[in-house]
């Protein structure tokens, strides 16, 4: 089991504005350097775990962000490296997400799963 455990819990924060979720990536830099992670999407943030996603670029007046967030594509990769990712069963059904329309790789847990999953780390963060 992973040491820490970063649950994500408030989705598309600074991500009409960056390119990526400043959550998402610092959780993926601090893996890529070695930190032994895992993350639990909970609440609005298992928004994120939906398949097909597609950002448009945004454009105000002249300027225009030319590097929408693909969401989807970085929780794709934290899978591919290893990294366990979590979401609470419960806060799909409350959103009317089926578990099918999600990315591949996830461990759907039950809110009443937590505190096991809590106590399997040795530090918990919350976003």
């Amino acid at each position: 089991m992973a040491e820490y455990l970063s649950i994500v819990e408030t989705a598309y924060r600074a991500s009409i504005e960056e390119q990526d979720d400043p959550v998402l990536w610092l959780n993926s830099m601090i893996a890529g350097d070695g930190l032994d992670l895992a993350l639990l999407f909970r609440s609005n943030a298992v928004n994120y775990l939906v398949k097909g996603q597609k950002p448009n670029q945004m454009k105000v007046g002249s300027l225009v962000q030319k590097h929408p967030p693909e969401i989807e594509t970085d929780i794709k990769r934290l899978i591919e490296d290893g990294i366990p990712i979590y979401a609470i069963a419960e806060d799909l059904v409350q959103r009317g997400i089926a578990k099918s329309e999600t990315i591949d790789g996830v461990t759907f847990i039950s809110t009443n799963d937590v505190p096991a999953l809590l106590n399997e780390h040795q530090q918990v963060w919350h976003w």
